[in-house]
């Protein structure tokens, strides 16, 4: 090979290294604005990740309070609780027997009233008697006059 056919094909060579650092450098544009795109992207995560961060802090303040909150009704159910069951055994052991005695005592009324009641029930028959033997008598009165 002469000099000549040499150096054109280097010459050629050199061009194809041309075009492909021209093809690498439009790419490494495109890579650049790609990349620029990413670390926008990157910057808008990081900002959403410090809102997060802020929210994720405040919810577990709010899940202390209610930890808190919590706690305090249990103890208050436990309260109800025992004041249920206090109740309950008034019920149970006073307020039952009172109702008994209560209940015994307005039977012995009840048979004291209908006791009370026999003689009245007797005049009122004595009454009706009476009233229609008085009727009797007028119309007999009638007929013989």
């Amino acid at each position: 090979m002469t000099d000549n056919e040499k150096l054109d094909l280097l010459i050629e060579r050199v061009g194809d290294l041309q075009n492909h650092i021209s093809d690498l450098k439009t790419d490494m544009t495109s890579v650049k604005g790609e990349v620029s795109g990413l670390k926008g992207d990157v910057s808008g995560l990081k900002t959403d990740m410090e809102e997060m961060k802020g929210e994720l802090s405040e919810l577990k303040t709010d899940m202390t309070s209610v930890k808190g909150e919590v706690s305090g009704l249990r103890e208050e159910l436990s309260d109800v609780k025992t004041d249920v069951q206090s109740t309950k055994m008034i019920m149970e052991n006073e307020i039952r027997v009172n109702i008994q005695r209560v209940a015994e005592g307005h039977l012995d009324l009840s048979r004291n009233l209908h006791e009370a009641m026999k003689p009245s029930n007797t005049m009122e028959m004595l009454q009706i008697q009476v009233s229609v033997l008085e009727s009797k008598v007028k119309e007999l009165e009638r007929k013989v006059s």
